[in-house]
């Protein structure tokens, strides 16, 4: 299973745990900022058994309700797909090209040009997180190879893709 929750704070430090059967398994945390919103976005791949019971507690700080989520889903192991990539250094410009690849089960993902080719149809998560200093507004979106674009305020994206349709992040 994946599960992924961002929690929004203003103002003060924010931590939040995801508990499996009351046991914590992963922490995220939202900076203090005494002027402006601050957001994080975590994810964890669990594998777990049948009535594990798995939730959200904010334990420090309070979360805001505009874009404080959680969400999950499970991972279909017949024909998985999976990428994970970071970047290895600071990137200004357009197109953000993932250099340091840490996992790619089909070879979909490229770390010269930074586009995901399907390989084949179905639906797919993709999930980015990234830190600013504060001092602007950041924006970003998902391109695809159909001309379309998913403007992203947030850090994840759930789409139906087809055999070989092409994202890049920006």
């Amino acid at each position: 299973y994946v599960f992924s929750w961002t929690i929004e704070t203003y103002g003060q430090r924010t931590e939040a745990v995801l508990l499996v059967n009351d046991v914590q398994q992963a922490l995220s945390r939202a900076d203090q900022a005494s002027s402006y919103y601050d957001t994080t976005t975590s994810f964890a791949v669990l594998n777990l058994t049948l009535n594990d019971k798995i939730n959200i507690n904010v334990t420090m700080g309070s979360a805001q309700a505009m874009h404080t989520m959680f969400s999950g889903w499970k991972i279909n192991k017949t024909d998985d797909t999976a990428f994970s990539a970071s970047l290895s250094r600071e990137v200004n410009g357009s197109t953000i090209v993932f250099n340091n690849e840490t996992l790619d089960t089909d070879s979909a993902y490229s770390t010269s040009t930074g586009r995901f080719v399907a390989p084949r149809s179905g639906l797919y998560v993709f999930m980015m997180s990234a830190t600013t200093d504060g001092s602007s507004d950041f924006y970003t979106k998902f391109v695809f190879s159909n001309g379309n674009s998913q403007q992203k305020a947030g850090s994840w994206l759930l789409i139906q893709m087809q055999l070989n349709q092409i994202t890049q992040y920006f």
